[in-house]
């Protein structure tokens, strides 16, 4: 039994959300990482070290919500990727424009994890140096883009 062309329009839409949401929430993520570097240059002593602690916990809440939309995106495709595989043509737009979302999610993604980084080892960070841990990911880009690639191949290429 495999699914409907509207049960996978649906499905392609509702992958478009989460994906949306965790835009949105790397987004703050990002702003959050920018102010916790603001703290760290500009403040002293006590509201110091509450500021940061709030910033981390707020930080810590939204990724949750990241992994949850990663974890939900997953299960869902896993759910339709043969059915979308076999309609892919039919499909074309919307793929594409869900490869879109990913590379933008992937790059705000990338955006954190050199802020973080530089301000951990205040150093320059360029994709070479974080490239090890992004391909061990499940947000990342590669992993992501590679996943749907080998998901949606047609046996015969």
């Amino acid at each position: 039994m495999g699914f409907t062309i509207s049960e996978i329009s649906f499905k392609m839409r509702f992958l478009m959300e989460v994906l949306e949401r965790k835009l949105k929430a790397l987004e703050e993520i990002y702003n959050i990482t920018e102010n916790q570097e603001f703290f760290e240059k500009t403040l002293f002593g006590e509201d110091k070290d509450i500021l940061l602690q709030e910033a981390i916990k707020e930080k810590q809440k939204i990724i949750d919500e990241v992994i949850a939309a990663d974890n939900t995106f997953m299960k869902v495709f896993g759910e339709f990727k043969g059915d979308l595989n076999r309609n892919k043509d039919k499909f074309k737009d919307d793929i594409k424009k869900m490869q879109d979302k990913i590379r933008k999610v992937s790059d705000i993604d990338f955006k954190i994890r050199a802020k973080e980084l530089r301000a951990k080892q205040g150093v320059k960070v360029t994709p070479d140096v974080l490239s090890p841990k992004i391909k061990t990911l499940k947000s990342s880009k590669s992993y992501i883009l590679d996943k749907y690639r080998k998901n949606t191949q047609r046996p015969d290429l």
